[in-house]
């Protein structure tokens, strides 16, 4: 029975022990603009909630701030690398001159972020900011196209052309 008590006591002491370190890492504004950051980097979603139950009364709205803040500031800041890199999206210029194509038929084409399919057909943007890419012999043209899996192309502004 003693052996049994001092198995729940240490057990006890450890768990108290793990949330203070918790407490201590992550219950305050830079601990939860921390977490929030990697969770954004991460692509996981907004999990401060969970965070912000885990924390003290007299600290939530500190993390949920810091969480929020730094989760915000992360996905704003890397949007455009995370859609050039990650997603293949061609990167245009503000400025940048147009180019010229010949497409199959001969026919030339001109604009921004110029993409010819398998097939040869030749597509540009009209806008400067917009560029164009080809996914399963379709081209698509717009602002930050992305293949979001094979065959399946999302922008966030399309180009009618």
């Amino acid at each position: 029975m003693t052996k049994i008590l001092i198995a729940v006591f240490t057990m006890a002491l450890i768990g108290c022990q793990s949330a203070k370190k918790f407490e201590a890492q992550n219950c305050h504004y830079d601990g939860a603009y921390e977490k929030g950051a990697n969770d954004a980097k991460e692509k996981k979603g907004l999990k401060g909630e969970a965070l912000v139950a885990e924390c003290p009364e007299g600290k939530r709205v500190e993390v949920r701030k810091g969480y929020r803040e730094g989760y915000d500031a992360y996905s704003k800041e890397n949007k455009s690398f995370v859609d050039v890199i990650k997603d293949r999206v061609k990167g245009v210029a503000e400025g940048k001159p147009k180019t010229c194509m010949n497409g199959k038929d001969d026919e030339q084409v001109c604009g921004y972020g110029c993409v010819e399919s398998k097939d040869g057909e030749v597509k540009c943007a009209q806008s400067a900011n917009h560029a164009c890419i080809s996914s399963a012999g379709k081209i698509h043209c717009g602002l930050n196209c992305r293949e979001t899996r094979p065959g399946k192309v999302t922008c966030d502004e399309r180009e009618t052309l």
